[in-house]
């Protein structure tokens, strides 16, 4: 299949979505839905013997799309808004704050591909890996489950609440941003804008690169935060 014909057939239907009145987010999400289908499609016809490709030049026709669609269909790189996102798990139970809640004085969270609720006491690695109630509450799967230790939280430029007078736990060496605004990447929308270009262990550099974030935005909260565990959850 040419990639112009794909790069077409996506543009017209995010255009088509985006006039019935979808939201960039709810457009986006169906795009992605369309481009896992259409691979799949591919898959299929190669296992039919239908189609010339191979399953190598599949795999590169999907890293492209993945790549390039957000560009290809104009959809807004960043959605600024204050809306808290969604806790998609429901750990620890006795709690109930959303991480990135300013009225919330937990310092520690979870995110595996969506948000725990905050947490006052600090767990390890072999401490989270081991618990019954995270393995419960969190069903293991392909993602890497992330511990997080709360810094500081900044709007409009401006450090509005601060954990770093409590001392950082030992584990970790490098820093992230969440916020309630959305950033497009290569798989949707999501709470952290890209760090790539970054030195993530550098927590100056990752707090200033909040704040200038955040001036230009005037809506959304940003939290600095560092990374204590990645632990692969499969």
């Amino acid at each position: 299949m040419e990639l112009d014909i794909i790069k077409a057939d996506l543009k017209d239907t995010y255009k088509e979505l985006r006039e019935k009145g979808y939201d960039p987010r709810e457009s986006f999400n169906q795009i992605l839905t369309k481009i896992e289908h259409l691979i799949n499609e591919l898959s299929l016809s190669l296992i039919k013997k239908e189609n010339s490709m191979t399953l190598d030049e599949i795999k590169k026709l999907t890293s492209i799309v993945y790549k390039n669609v957000g560009e290809w269909v104009q959809a807004p790189k960043v959605i600024y808004n204050d809306i808290l996102p969604a806790v998609i798990y429901d750990y620890p139970i006795e709690n109930g704050n959303n991480p990135l809640s300013i009225e919330c004085n937990d310092k520690y969270f979870i995110n595996a591909n969506g948000f725990s609720y905050s947490y006052s006491q600090y767990l390890s690695d072999s401490k989270i890996f081991h618990d019954s109630e995270v393995h419960r509450k969190i069903p293991i799967g392909y993602k890497v489950l992330c511990s997080y230790e709360k810094m500081v939280f900044i709007k409009n430029g401006n450090i509005i609440k601060s954990f770093e007078e409590i001392p950082e736990q030992v584990e970790g060496d490098h820093y992230s941003i969440m916020t309630t605004s959305e950033y497009l990447g290569e798989r949707g929308y999501q709470n952290a804008p890209d760090l790539s270009l970054l030195d993530k262990s550098d927590y100056s550099k990752i707090k200033q690169w909040a704040i200038c974030l955040s001036k230009g935005d005037k809506k959304g909260i940003y939290l600095v935060c560092k990374n204590n565990a990645n632990i692969y959850w499969h």
